[in-house]
This record gives structure tokens, sequence and C-alpha cells, in this order.
């Protein structure tokens, strides 16, 4: 992200592999909002991760309780 002043943002067009002024596009979302939409969905998946080996892991040894045998 380049800011040359405050009314002129200029970013990577994705589809014309360019960099174009995104505001003149009409493009106004927020690159802070997007790095938290990928965080959120990069810890969503962290968690699915550590659940699936939680299901997957083998049942651990347990003692025998010796007050009802």
């Amino acid at each position: 992200m380049i800011s040359f002043n405050e009314k002129v943002w200029f970013f990577l067009d994705m589809e014309n592999g360019k960099i174009a002024d995104m505001v003149q596009l009409g493009v106004l979302e927020s690159f802070h909002l997007k790095k938290q939409v990928v965080t959120s969905a990069a810890e969503a998946a962290e968690m699915v991760l550590r659940i699936d080996n939680i299901i997957r892991a083998p049942p651990r040894p347990r003692q025998r309780d010796m007050r009802h045998h």
C-alpha cells in the first residue's frame, strides 16, 4: 500500500495486474478488516485440526479404580 497523499491510495489491481488507485476503482474495503478475516479463518481451521487430532487419538490407558472392585 502506497499513500502519496490523503486522497490517493494505490494498491495492486488483481484483475489487471497493475498498480491502481483503489478509491477511483471503487474498492473501499479496509485492509485491517481483510487481515482480521484471514486471521479468524486461520484460527478456526487450527481449532478444527486440533479437534480432529483429539478424536483420532487412541484412548489413554486408564487405571483401574480399586474402590469398586
